[in-house]
């Protein structure tokens, strides 16, 4: 699996986006809703006002998508997570492409 992390972008309510990452990437998205784009600042999920969250996370409430690929034996792992409270559904799905 071929993975690139985008550090930015907005996304419409109900579309897809995709995203790729090294393929021993370990993370969390989660989405952010209420942004105001002349500030950055959104009402749930929130990282200090930034675009990119540089490394912070999401203020609660925020619905967490957490992902490990090449974790434990070497297996890839995600879930959806509310431990951070729910603000929006979110769901996970992965796309296998086989390189010759």
């Amino acid at each position: 699996m071929r993975f690139k992390i985008i550090k930015k972008y907005f996304v419409e309510r109900f579309l897809k986006h995709s995203v790729n990452a090294p393929e021993d990437w370990a993370g969390r998205f989660w989405a952010r809703t209420w942004c105001d784009t002349n500030t950055n600042h959104c009402l749930t999920g929130d990282c200090g006002n930034k675009l990119q969250c540089e490394g912070n996370g999401g203020a609660p409430p925020a619905t967490l998508a957490e992902i490990t690929l090449k974790g434990s034996n070497g297996l890839d792992f995600y879930d959806i997570s509310l431990v951070d409270g729910f603000n929006t559904l979110v769901t996970v799905s992965m796309k296998f492409i086989i390189f010759d």
